[in-house]
């Protein structure tokens, strides 16, 4: 995944590949949210999401208040 990051615009046109995540919550409340990120590693150097390649989780990361 890092290897395809598009990283900034002058990489997308070299980058025949793309990486997308779909994440879906809400199942079991009935009140379900698909929250796509298109690039992932962008959101993991932005600290949006975290991944843990032992056992495949990808999890986002709680939002502090300020």
């Amino acid at each position: 995944m890092q290897d395809l990051s598009a990283g900034s615009p002058q990489d997308l046109n070299l980058k025949k590949q793309l990486y997308v995540l779909f994440r879906v919550y809400g199942l079991e409340s009935g009140n379900v949210v698909v929250k796509v990120y298109v690039d992932p590693e962008i959101a993991r150097k932005d600290r949006l999401l975290e991944f843990e390649p032992k056992d495949w989780t990808v999890t986002p990361r709680a939002r502090t208040r300020t």
